[in-house]
């Protein structure tokens, strides 16, 4: 559960190759970019 002071982050991404656009909600914005950016977790991006 997220604290109810916690910063909620709505976040789109895209990829420039394809144009492929990614809709994302997290609590830990700057920790999930990184995830996005380095492939460290599986799923749509991922691949």
């Amino acid at each position: 559960m997220v604290p109810r002071d916690a910063s909620i982050a709505v976040y789109m991404m895209t990829n420039q190759p394809y144009g492929t656009l990614y809709i994302g909600v997290s609590s830990q914005f700057e920790a999930r970019l990184i995830q996005h950016r380095e492939g460290l977790r599986d799923g749509f991006t991922k691949s």
